[in-house]
C-alpha cells in the first residue's frame, strides 16, 4: 500500500520522510515549482477524484500531458489535458484555480468544437487497446472545462533521446526496424478513420523492454480562425505536412504518413526536414541518399515520396509506405519465382499440397477424379487429405474470398476447424504455408503466451466458442474486445496484424482461412 504523500511527483517512486530531493531521479518539488509554467496544473492536484498529477511529461499546442499516479490500482500512468494554447488560458500562479478559460469571440466556437473532437478521440480510441505499437487508453474524463485521456506510461526513451544519446543519426536499417510497429499500428487504426496528427520523434517510445509504442494521441482536430499565423505556433515544424496549416486541409492518413517520413528522414539523416511551409516556398529538400550515401536509393526516394509537399503526391496508404520500404531484393526475386510457377490455366503449384494430378498419360478414369477434385474446390469443399501435416496437425488452406461463416461451415463440414495459432513455430509455418496463396489477406485465431494455451490480445483464454459468439460484428461483448491475429501479404512475406474480427469491415480486396484437423 503506497502512501501518496510521500510519492516522488517527478517518478512516483516513495520517498522516505526526509528525503527532499528523490535519490531516483533527482526531481525537486521546489525547483519544479519556481520553474512551471501559469498554464499547467499543479503538482498533488486530484483529478476526477482518483488520478493524482505529477510533473509535466509534454506541453504542446494542443495539450499538456502530466505524469500521474492511479490512486485505486496504484500504478504510474500518463494523463492528457485538452489545452490549445490558442484558444485557452489559465494561470495556476496568480489564480487559485485548475478551471481553463476559453477565450472570446470565435475562438470560443472552436475550442469547444475541439473539446468535443477530443473526448470522442479518446473513446474511439479506446477500441484499440489491443493493438500493439500504440498506447492503450484507460479513461477519459470531463473536468476544468475541459478534458482528460487518461494513458498507459510507458517507461523507456523517446527516439527523440535515442538519437542525443547515440550522439547523431539512427543507422538506417535499425531505424527501419524502430519504425515498422508504428507504421503496423497506423494501418489498422486508419481503417477506422483515425489520425493521430502528432507524429514526431517525441512522441515514439522505445520501451525498456525494446517494445515501440507511439504515444499522445489526442492532437485534435481544431481550427484557431487564424491558421497560417496560429497553427505554425501549434504544430511541430518539419513533422507537420501543409495542410495541417490550412483551416480547410483535408486531413488523411496521408497525413500521419508525412510525419512518419519526416521522423525516418530525421532518425537517418540526424537533420530535421524543411517546416513544410519552406517548402511550398521553394525550399529545397535533399534526399537522403545524397546525404548519406549508404541508404539504398529506393529507401530514400520512398520516404521523399511520403514526404510531397501536395498529399494526392504522396502513398494514401500505410500499406503502399511498407511495400516500397521493406521491399527487398529477395522478395522481387521470390515474386519472379512465383509468377513463374504459374501454369497456363493461371492455377499456382502449392509446395505444400500433398495431392499430386499426373494428368499425362493416364487413363480418363483418373482424369475425371481430377475435374471433381477441381470442381471441389472451386466450390469450397475441403478434405483432409488434401493438407499438410505439422506437429501432429493437418491444415489445409482457403483460397477463396468468402465470410468467416462460411469458411467455418466448410471447416466443421470437412471435420475440422478454423485454425488457431498455439505457438510461434507454428505460426511461422503457417506463413510459409500460405506464401504462394492466391489470398492478400489470411486470418488466424488467438496466439498462445503462457504454457501452450492459447490467449485473446486482452488476456482472456481463447476457446472456439469465444470466436463463433464474435462473429459477424465486433465490438465489446462483457468487457472483452473480439480481436483476432491476420496475416497480412506484403508481396510474398506476411506481416503479423491484430484485427476486428468482423468480416464486412476488414481492410481487403481478398480474404483467405486456413482450416485444421487434430
Amino acid at each position: 500500500m503506497y502512501d501518496p504523500n510521500k510519492l516522488c511527483l517527478g517518478c512516483m517512486r516513495e520517498l522516505k520522510e526526509q528525503e527532499k530531493v528523490c535519490p531516483e531521479c533527482q526531481f525537486s518539488v521546489d525547483k519544479y515549482n519556481q520553474e512551471r509554467s501559469s498554464r499547467v496544473l499543479p503538482l498533488g492536484t486530484i483529478l476526477s477524484g482518483k488520478y493524482l498529477i505529477g510533473r509535466v511529461l509534454g506541453e504542446g499546442g494542443f495539450g499538456i500531458t502530466y505524469l500521474a499516479w492511479d490512486l485505486n490500482k496504484e500504478e504510474k500512468i500518463a494523463v492528457k489535458e485538452y489545452f490549445p494554447a490558442e484558444l485557452a488560458y489559465r494561470d495556476t500562479v496568480l489564480n487559485s484555480t485548475e478551471r481553463v478559460t476559453a477565450s472570446g469571440g470565435a475562438k470560443r466556437s472552436y475550442y469547444e468544437k475541439g473539446l468535443k473532437s477530443f473526448a470522442q478521440e479518446a473513446q474511439n480510441l479506446q477500441k484499440f487497446n489491443w493493438v500493439s505499437g500504440i498506447v492503450s487508453i484507460r479513461d477519459y474524463f470531463y473536468e476544468n472545462n475541459t478534458a482528460y485521456i487518461v494513458m498507459e506510461y510507458v517507461e523507456g526513451k523517446t527516439l527523440s533521446q535515442v538519437m542525443k544519446e547515440g550522439g547523431g543519426p539512427v543507422e538506417w536499417k535499425h531505424a527501419l526496424e524502430l519504425t515498422l510497429p508504428v507504421l503496423d499500428a497506423l494501418a489498422v487504426i486508419h481503417e477506422y478513420q483515425i489520425i493521430h496528427r502528432d507524429i514526431s520523434p517525441d512522441n515514439i517510445i522505445v520501451g525498456d523492454d525494446g517494445k515501440v509504442t507511439l504515444i499522445d494521441f489526442g492532437a485534435a482536430r481544431i481550427q484557431t480562425g487564424n491558421e497560417t499565423k496560429s497553427m505554425t505556433i501549434t504544430l511541430k515544424h518539419g513533422y507537420a505536412p501543409i495542410e495541417q496549416y490550412q483551416s480547410r486541409g483535408r486531413q488523411g492518413p496521408w497525413t500521419d504518413i508525412y510525419a512518419m517520413c519526416a521522423t525516418m528522414y530525421h532518425l537517418m539523416s540526424g537533420r530535421l526536414p524543411p517546416n513544410a511551409t519552406e517548402r511550398v516556398m521553394g525550399a529545397h529538400l535533399t534526399q537522403l541518399a545524397h546525404l548519406k550515401p549508404q541508404i539504398p536509393q529506393r529507401i530514400s526516394e520512398a520516404i521523399a515520396r511520403g514526404m510531397e509537399v501536395e498529399s494526392g503526391k504522396r502513398y494514401q496508404k500505410v500499406q503502399e509506405l511498407k511495400i516500397a520500404l521493406y521491399r527487398t531484393e529477395a522478395s522481387d526475386a521470390a515474386i519472379s519465382k512465383g509468377n513463374q510457377n504459374k501454369d497456363k490455366s493461371g492455377i499456382k503449384k502449392r509446395k505444400y499440397r500433398k495431392t499430386a494430378w499426373f494428368v499425362l498419360g493416364v487413363d480418363i478414369g483418373l482424369l475425371g477424379l481430377f475435374f471433381i477434385y477441381i470442381t471441389f474446390l472451386s466450390h469450397g469443399s475441403l478434405n483432409k487429405f488434401q493438407g499438410t501435416e505439422f506437429n501432429g496437425h493437418t491444415y489445409a488452406v482457403i483460397d477463396r474470398n468468402i465470410s468467416w461463416q462460411e469458411a467455418k461451415s466448410m471447416c466443421e463440414e470437412a471435420g475440422g476447424y478454423l485454425a488457431t495459432v498455439t505457438s510461434e513455430k507454428e505460426e511461422q509455418f503457417l506463413e510459409e504455408l500460405i506464401t504462394e496463396g492466391d489470398m492478400v489477406f489470411y486470418w488466424l485465431g488467438g496466439r498462445s503466451y503462457k504454457g501452450g494455451d492459447t490467449y485473446w490480445i486482452t488476456g482472456e483464454k481463447f476457446t472456439y466458442e469465444n470466436w463463433a459468439e464474435g462473429q459477424p460484428d465486433y465490438g465489446v461483448i462483457d468487457g472483452e474486445y473480439e480481436n483476432y491475429i491476420g496475416l497480412t501479404r506484403v508481396d510474398t512475406a506476411y506481416t503479423r496484424a491484430n484485427t476486428w474480427n468482423d468480416y464486412r469491415n476488414m481492410p481487403a480486396e481478398k480474404h483467405g482461412y486456413i482450416c485444421e484437423w487434430d
